[in-house]
């Protein structure tokens, strides 16, 4: 008999669902982990017996699954959200686009993106994508490498989302620098310099705030002036450095982009929201096969809900994001799993659409792909990165766990507090709930130091104040 291969770590005994193109599940399973790729995935005694490692985790009671893909969100959201409690939309985006340009620091940034990090560490989100601010704040690059800086730190997969935000410009930062359009896509061409393209851990995308330089929801028959500029440097930069684009996508955006410039839509532009769209703009990002990331919980699904059945019938890819942290949801993806799921029903008044294996793929390997990942992520497969996920299927909400029920369980019953383990790059983050990387203690307190500081630099001396009405009125 052939001597044990030797590999790094073991995770034994689990119920494995892999999400490879087999979609297999294996129970009990187990997968073998050398540095940061896994070399094997299967039957739990044939892979033991073919693997010996140092660590070996018994994953018994557990469900094991790749780590989750949050593909759309916002720095600087962690230590802000819940200001301004019951605000208009215009009227947040109003108050923090001013907010972030002016009153932000490195240390603001760091802290922000220590906290995020962890957060999404904790939930089982092994990599997130997110834009520095409401609207990309670029006065210069100090947001985006302070980010990188900090989810490198606790050990998580960060996507910088890094463009300009809508005009008019110039916009103003630390009430007296002014940045012009060109300056901002000077300093988007910057970021993608600035940090490696080909280093997993730490990704930068071109993404400017819209996908036209129009008001969200405005587009017209004509793009905005300055939108062609846009499209022209976002399209050159994707070639140079081989990676996709992101941008938030509103009413007749993708129907002007496909007009003017048809080379920028298809698979490997990824776009966020995509509500209040045009029956044209529906077609187009479904005919052209484009990335759509919908947040269930995100207000501008609420006024003009993503039809998520009609792209995803069409040939899009659609997968569930985040939008986090601000100003009312957290990062744990997990959550948003069924409440997708039970938007489609409600809307499609059937209860068998979007089927519950269907939305973990949302939150797994489809994700991946929309990021342009899935070579290395989004599944359990021998060559990939060992990213992956424990969640302990031994609470009473996932009882009784019968191996053809895991999916059911993922999907209906889980959240973030039940990942046990989370493991990326072949390192182990999180261990019993615990934070492994780093000091959460720490994290939290300069967490709440940096909010309470920036408080006090904006002025915004009535963002924590909830009317007294909100008790007893039906609304604000």
């Amino acid at each position: 008999m052939p001597e044990p291969e030797l590999a790094d770590l073991v995770i034994a005994n689990a119920i494995v669902v892999t999400m490879d193109p087999d979609f297999r599940i294996l129970a009990p399973g187990a997968i073998a982990v050398r540095a940061d790729r896994i070399v094997a995935v299967g039957p739990d005694a044939e892979i033991r017996s073919t693997y010996t490692a140092p660590t070996v985790i018994d994953a018994s009671g557990q469900l094991a699954l790749p780590g989750l893909i949050d593909s759309h969100g916002h720095g600087g959201h962690t230590l802000i959200r819940g200001w301004y409690e019951g605000v208009t939309a215009d009227r947040w985006l109003e108050i923090f686009n001013d907010f972030y340009r002016t009153h932000t620091t490195e240390d603001f940034w760091y802290a922000d993106g220590l906290l995020a990090a962890a957060e999404r560490a904790l939930a089982g989100v092994t990599t997130g994508l997110s834009y520095p601010g409401s609207t990309p704040c670029l006065d210069d690059l100090t947001a985006v490498r302070a980010g990188a800086r900090a989810y490198r730190e606790v050990g998580v997969r960060h996507v910088a989302a890094v463009g300009p935000g809508p005009g008019p410009w110039p916009h103003v930062y630390r009430g007296t620098t002014k940045l012009s359009l060109v300056d901002e896509l000077e300093l988007t061409s910057a970021a993608l310099a600035d940090l490696p393209t080909d280093d997993l851990m730490c990704r930068v995308l071109p993404a400017p705030s819209n996908l036209t330089m129009d008001p969200a929801g405005a587009a017209g028959d004509e793009p905005h002036p300055d939108t062609p500029l846009v499209w022209e440097h976002v399209a050159e930069l994707a070639r140079k450095y081989d990676v996709p684009i992101h941008a938030h996508a509103f009413r007749g955006m993708v129907t002007q982009a496909v007009r003017y410039v048809p080379e920028l839509v298809g698979p490997r532009l990824h776009l966020a929201h995509c509500t209040s769209q045009t029956r044209t703009d529906l077609d187009l990002i479904a005919e052209h096969r484009c990335s759509v990331a919908h947040g269930p919980y995100t207000h501008a699904n609420v006024k003009a809900p993503c039809h998520v059945l009609e792209l995803l019938e069409g040939g899009a890819n659609v997968v569930i994001a985040t939008d986090g942290a601000a100003p009312d949801r957290s990062f744990d993806l997990l959550a948003q799993v069924h409440p997708a799921m039970q938007w489609q029903r409600i809307q499609a008044n059937d209860v068998q659409v979007l089927p519950a294996a269907k939305a973990l793929a949302m939150v797994t390997i489809d994700a991946a792909r929309a990021l342009g990942l899935a070579d290395d992520l989004g599944s359990l497969e021998p060559g990939k990165k060992a990213d992956l996920i424990l969640i302990d299927g031994r609470a009473p909400h996932f009882q009784p766990l019968l191996p053809e029920l895991a999916v059911h369980r993922l999907a209906y019953a889980a959240n973030g507090n039940d990942v046990a383990t989370v493991i990326v790059d072949g390192r182990v983050l999180v261990r019993d709930r615990q934070l492994q990387t780093t000091e959460l203690t720490e994290i939290t307190a300069r967490a709440t130091a940096e909010s309470r500081a920036a408080l006090a630099r904006s002025g915004l001396t009535d963002a924590l104040h909830t009317p007294t009405t909100a008790w007893t009125s039906t609304r604000y």
